[in-house]
Formats: structure tokens, C-alpha cells, sequence
């Protein structure tokens, strides 16, 4: 990894959105200069998936900045990138009556797609030679972890309604639905994805994790 490149700006710019999310999280609810708040009400639901939320992107900043991005490595996670934060900006647009609103979230996404592209087109770094040595990482336990990863991701996508049910012996997760909720989940499970691939992408050793 060649410090000061484009993955750690990106880390920088994530661990400052962290901050934010977790010491001043009221800013999401606030028109903040020229960006609109991005929701309308604070719930304990809203407090529980900021700081999931937070927690995910803070992991994510952390591993655009620790791993040697080479020329494969980093095609899953950022196309990945690309189609859930494309999704998730077309979601806001949709969500503002097709009408664009300078909201924190869109710079956020933004940001994402930024360390996408750089992991996906502009790696830092060449790709290492074949070697005896060098392990084959399919089908690992990082394998495994992001496939498990992946199942909630798109679960949270495609039917949100169980965080807000009783599964068997486990209870609901959430409280009420909200539009507000309900833009967030699109997002975490989006970082979650990205995540989930970076697992799976990556040949992980005791510098990189």
C-alpha cells in the first residue's frame, strides 16, 4: 500500500462521517449550510442503525486504507459499490419527488463511489506474481463470512419487513416503519455488500486484516 494515495483520503473522509454519526448525529436531522436534512425524526430506531451504520462505515474507510489494491482484487467490491450506492442515490432522488435536494447523504454515496472507483480502475498497486505460496482464498472462512453477509444485505433489501417481526425465539429488531428507516436500511445493507465482497475479494494477511 503507498500511504497518502486516494484510499487513505477516502478513510480520512470516512472516519469523519463516523464522528459525525456517532457524536453529533442530530446533524442528519438539520439542514447543515446548503445541504438539506437528510430525515425528518429521531426514533430509537433511527439511533440503532446510525450507530450500525457508523460502525459499517468506519470498517469500510479502514479497509480501503489497509489493503494493497492491485488490478483484481478490488473488481468485486467496487462494481458492487457502483450498483448499491447508484441505487441508493437513485432511491433519494425518487424519494425527493424526482427533484434534486443537496442532501448529506448524496456526498456520502459519493464518497463511496469515489474509493470504488479508485479500487476498481486506478489501483495503487501492480498484481503480485503467482507463487507456490500464495494460497487460493475461495471458499475460506472469509468466504463463508461473506456469503453470510451477503444473505442479510439482501434480505435487508428485498424484505425489510422481518426487522420488524418476531422470528421464532429472536425479536423484532425494529419498532415502526418509517420512510425515514426505511432510506437508512437501503443504505447500510449497501455498505454491507460492499463490505461482504471486500471479504470474499481480498487475499487477507496479518498486515491487511
Amino acid at each position: 500500500m503507498e500511504p497518502g494515495n486516494l484510499s487513505d483520503l477516502i478513510l480520512l473522509a470516512l472516519v469523519g462521517v463516523t464522528v459525525q454519526w456517532l457524536a453529533y448525529p442530530g446533524t442528519l436531522f438539520e439542514d447543515v449550510g446548503p445541504l438539506k436534512a437528510q430525515f425528518k425524526a429521531q426514533s430509537p430506531d433511527m439511533d440503532a442503525l446510525i450507530k450500525f451504520g457508523a460502525g459499517l462505515l468506519l470498517f469500510l474507510g479502514m479497509t480501503f486504507s489497509a489493503v494493497s489494491w492491485n488490478p483484481v482484487n478490488g473488481k468485486m467490491a467496487g462494481f458492487g459499490a457502483f450498483i448499491t450506492m447508484g441505487y441508493f442515490i437513485y432511491s433519494v432522488f425518487k424519494a425527493d419527488g424526482e427533484v434534486f435536494l443537496p442532501r448529506l447523504f448524496y456526498v456520502y454515496a459519493g464518497l463511496i463511489l469515489l474509493g470504488a472507483l479508485h479500487i476498481f480502475a486506478f489501483p495503487s498497486n501492480p498484481l503480485p506474481p503467482k507463487t507456490p505460496e500464495v494460497k487460493n482464498n475461495h471458499g475460506n472462512f472469509s468466504d463463508l463470512i461473506a456469503i453470510s453477509l451477503l444473505g442479510v444485505a439482501l434480505s435487508w433489501y428485498f424484505y425489510p419487513e422481518h426487522l420488524f417481526q418476531d422470528l421464532g425465539p429472536l425479536k423484532a429488531q425494529f419498532r415502526s416503519q418509517s420512510a425515514d428507516v426505511a432510506t437508512l436500511i437501503k443504505f447500510v445493507a449497501g455498505l454491507m455488500i460492499i463490505i461482504s465482497l471486500m471479504l470474499s475479494g481480498v487475499k487477507w494477511h496479518l498486515a491487511s486484516g
